[in-house]
This record gives C-alpha cells, structure tokens and sequence, in this order.
C-alpha cells in the first residue's frame, strides 16, 4: 500500500533491497538488521510476513530476483502469488532505481512468453464473499467483536486493488497507484470512460469509509482494522456503499471472463 501510495496512516514497514552484485552477507546482516529494528522505533512495526530488509529472502542481488520472479510466477503457490504482487506495486525510495525497473521488465518479459499464469494471480479476487445478499442488504457479522460490522477492505476494496493490478501487469504498465492504474487501463482501452469513472468513485468512496472508521478508533485508543458498521451510515451512505460494491461485482465478473478462471 504504501508503494501504491494509498496508505494515509501509519503501517507495517514492508521494504527490500537489490543489489546489483552479490553482496558479502557477513557485512550487511547487521546494518539491515538494523534499519528495520529503527523504523519500528520510529512508529512503524515489524511486518507480519517478514517482508523486510532484515530477511535475506527480501535482500538479494538482482540476479537472485530474477530467479525469483520466475518462481513466484511459476509455482502456482499462495505464498508466490502474493509476492509477485508485493513486487510489482514496489516503488524505489533510494539507491539505483533502474535495477527495480528493470527486474519488473523482466517480468515483463516473462508474461509475455506464458501469460496464462495471471489467470490463477488474478484469481484472488474472488477469495472474499461480496457482503451483499438479497434483496441488496449487506452481509454483516454475526457474532462479536465485529457484530453489525463487514470487512470493507477485504469485501470492496481489495478486489478493486488486485483485479486493476492483475490487468495492469498484464499490459505492463508500470503505474503502481490504483487510480492511476485505472485511468491507463482506461485509455488502452480495456475499461470504458463510464466504468473506469466508477471504479474510481467506488474506491474512493470505499476507502474514506475505511480511514474514517479507523480515525474514530484510533482516537479512542481502540486498534484499527478495516470494518465498518453499515447501521452507523446515513441513508445516502449506504446506498452509495451498495452502488460501489455492485461495481466491484461487475470488476470481478468482468475478470472472470477475461482470464477464463472457469478453466
């Protein structure tokens, strides 16, 4: 999220690092080590999945990631899925940024010679129900800590996220932010004006309904997380939420088609 540039509050740090030649492991395993124990201290924790720079599996030479990139596509694994995914919305913060451009042409490369693969990549967004039942009432929690409430992130939001990426990888586009994503896929033709407009809306619709929940939260001392309680919205909010996720619906059909995900 924050290589997409689509993260306002404070997160778990993900970051890596290329080197253009092998590097001497006995040299740098302190100094990563100790960049990542720094940003923690400065407000951003260790990241669940290990996606650091402390971890040697995210601190390679470019060699080694070109290794990578081909597995991670090949495998067919949740865990090569996901950093195939973590990969392409990087964005260089420091160093020589060509090697980063240049790995991500190599993928490139790579689904243009087997780009059957991004069929089981996109795939994903089908992972999560949509929270909406019928006759167009939201599908809710049951049972506590999250009764009355649905994941909007995980219901809404990522299905936009990762259906945009998964077509913008396969046009190697290079954008990494969502909107700007849409607004290229938008003009090679694969969204109409109209439904490109949409996605836009719904995302951004969705994604103040996320941050406002969290900003409420965290001024109670309260965790953040990505639920929102649909009774706590006005009238004309609901009904904007159930328009933006009949919009993630057609995103999702729409993918279906296109990357054959029934074969």
């Amino acid at each position: 999220s924050e290589g997409r540039a689509e993260q306002l509050l404070p997160t778990d740090q993900d970051n890596a690092v290329i080197f253009g030649s092998p590097p001497e492991r006995a040299r740098i395993e302190e100094p990563l080590r100790a960049f990542s124990q720094a940003l923690c201290k400065m407000g951003y924790p260790l990241c669940p999945g290990n996606v650091m720079v402390s971890n040697p599996a995210w601190a390679r030479e470019h060699a080694a990631y070109r290794r990578d990139l081909a597995r991670w596509l090949f495998d067919g694994t949740s865990e090569g899925q996901l950093n195939l995914a973590i990969f392409y919305d990087a964005a260089a913060v420091a160093g020589d940024a060509t090697l980063l451009d240049s790995l991500k042409g190599h993928l490139f490369e790579l689904l243009q010679r087997e780009g059957g693969h991004l069929g089981y990549f996109a795939k994903a967004v089908l992972q999560f129900p949509l929270p909406v039942g019928f006759p167009g009432r939201f599908v809710v929690e049951k049972a506590p800590p999250h009764a009355g409430q649905l994941d909007i992130k995980k219901g809404g939001l990522f299905p936009i996220v990762h259906g945009v990426r998964s077509l913008a990888l396969e046009r190697a586009i290079r954008e990494t932010n969502t909107i700007g994503r849409i607004q290229a896929l938008a003009s090679e033709g694969s969204f109409t004006d109209s439904f490109a407009a949409d996605l836009i809306e719904s995302f951004d619709f969705m994604s103040m309904l996320r941050l406002r929940a969290q900003l409420a939260r965290s001024q109670t001392g309260t965790a953040t997380d990505n639920y929102i309680a649909p009774a706590s919205l006005s009238k004309l909010e609901r009904g904007l939420l159930l328009a933006s996720l009949k919009v993630v619906e057609e995103l999702r059909k729409s993918l279906r088609y296109h990357f054959k995900m029934e074969l």
